[in-house]
């Protein structure tokens, strides 16, 4: 048993005993009934022909980890228009596997990304508090401002003395003398709180109430998703992958039968040398290339929302 053997849980007995439940006879028949060769459907998805006849057989030693297998089996359904149900023996019989994770140097990358997106995130949040706070504080000190120049224009003026006390102090004395030279008549003077009591009222009439402003409304950003890309080789070819972040993930010229998984933000740009030698499945699917093959220069692609 080689290690294909062990990760895919088949062996050559092994497929014999589970071909029955699974969707490979079926697969075979529907592709005659089309009157499809296998070599038509191999390039149709973008696929060897020896892996689309593993498929055909249930042979799964050759190929990938079951995860792989389950969207070349997928997109060969969806070529022959046959229900997504023939899915559920494979599923059942792989349920147990343990589910792909990153290699460690993705995963140390993915946790300092998210590390960096909380820290900038939570220094937003309370940079945005900060200044509300600072905001409300200097409007409530307006406010109170405000009001204290009304209590101010609203104080009561100074009260005039009564009429008889005037008429008393301006009625001339018994004792003055006929021959007494008259007062030259003075204008009438504004006293001092007159003054202030007329300047306060003016202040009142040009203060205008204000409408209160609302706060404002902090919003929390939602964290990036990241996606998964599988890229098998047919025979040597030049790739290059990048991030949605601009980061390079992987690069250099790969041989047959090789294959990488990787796990990022998308949109991921990809550059690949000979397009005819490459399979690449983007979260799950098989991504169609047929349209590259009669191209000379290098291929770029943008896989991703």
């Amino acid at each position: 048993m080689n290690a294909a053997d062990d990760r895919n849980g088949l062996t050559a007995d092994g497929a014999d005993a589970v071909a029955p439940e699974l969707p490979g006879p079926r697969l075979k028949k529907s592709r005659r009934e089309h009157n499809l060769r296998i070599e038509d459907v191999a390039g149709r998805l973008n696929l060897d022909v020896y892996v689309v006849e593993a498929l055909e057989s249930n042979d799964y030693r050759r190929l990938p980890e079951a995860a792989y297998i389950r969207g070349y089996l997928l997109s060969y359904i969806r070529l022959l228009g046959l229900p997504e149900t023939l899915l559920q023996p494979f599923d059942a019989r792989f349920r147990l596997q343990p589910p792909l994770r990153p290699t460690g140097t993705i995963a140390a990358g993915r946790r300092r990304e998210q590390s960096w997106v909380r820290y900038i995130s939570g220094s937003l949040i309370v940079l945005l508090v900060l200044l509300v706070g600072a905001w409300l504080v200097e409007r409530s000190f307006h406010v109170l401002e405000r009001l204290s120049e009304g209590q101010v224009a609203a104080a009561p003026p100074a009260q005039p003395e009564p009429a008889a006390a005037v008429a008393e102090t301006a009625a001339p004395s018994i004792e003055q003398t006929e021959d007494a030279a008259p007062q030259d008549t003075l204008p009438p003077q504004t006293t001092a709180a007159d003054g202030s009591a007329v300047e306060a009222a003016a202040v009142a009439d040009d203060i205008a109430p204000t409408e209160a402003e609302p706060p404002l409304e902090v919003v929390a950003l939602p964290q990036p998703a990241s996606a998964e890309l599988v890229i098998t080789f047919r025979d040597e070819s030049w790739v290059q992958v990048d991030d949605g972040y601009g980061r390079r993930l992987r690069s250099g010229v790969f041989s047959r039968q090789d294959w990488i998984t990787l796990t990022g933000q998308p949109p991921f740009s990809i550059t690949i040398g000979r397009p005819r030698n490459v399979t690449v499945i983007y979260q799950g699917e098989a991504v169609d290339l047929a349209r590259y093959y009669g191209r000379r220069s290098p291929t770029k692609l943008t896989l991703g929302p």
